[in-house]
């Protein structure tokens, strides 16, 4: 499976989950709809560069379609620098994607507690230690 098609269908499950939110059913059950919220929001940050990555794809094929076609030799060289543009801003948006299907850690999301003291290091260590 391509990186394409993993982000299908991750758009997928993003859109039947919006549809699964404005059921009357998930606004009763508050547990539910807590779960659901989180699992929009994180697809979301995935669905939403996905998009402007197609988006840019699409952008980049038109103007060099035009560019072909174009008679006006000025115009040709402005769409051709069009289309390297959104080719670039896909690429950019490509490697972002591929960051973000990196499986993310399990304890990201929770909370930690550091106590910092001061060591070996006399008075130097305890301003340090207590400027933190």
């Amino acid at each position: 499976m391509d990186l394409s098609d993993r982000l299908s269908e991750i758009e997928e499950r993003y859109e039947r989950l919006q549809g699964e939110m404005a059921s009357p059913d998930v606004a009763r059950d508050p547990d539910r709809l807590r779960r659901l919220g989180k699992d929009l929001s994180e697809l979301g940050e995935i669905v939403a560069p996905f998009r402007e990555y197609r988006t840019a794809l699409h952008q980049a094929q038109e103007a060099r379609t035009l560019a072909k076609d174009e008679s006006d030799p000025e115009m040709a060289a402005y769409l051709r620098e069009e289309a390297e543009a959104a080719e670039a801003r896909a690429g950019e948006l490509h490697a972002r994607l591929e960051a973000l299907l990196v499986p993310k850690d399990p304890n990201d999301g929770k909370d930690v507690v550091v106590e910092i003291r001061a060591g070996a290091g006399g008075d130097e260590a305890a301003l340090w230690a207590g400027t933190l």
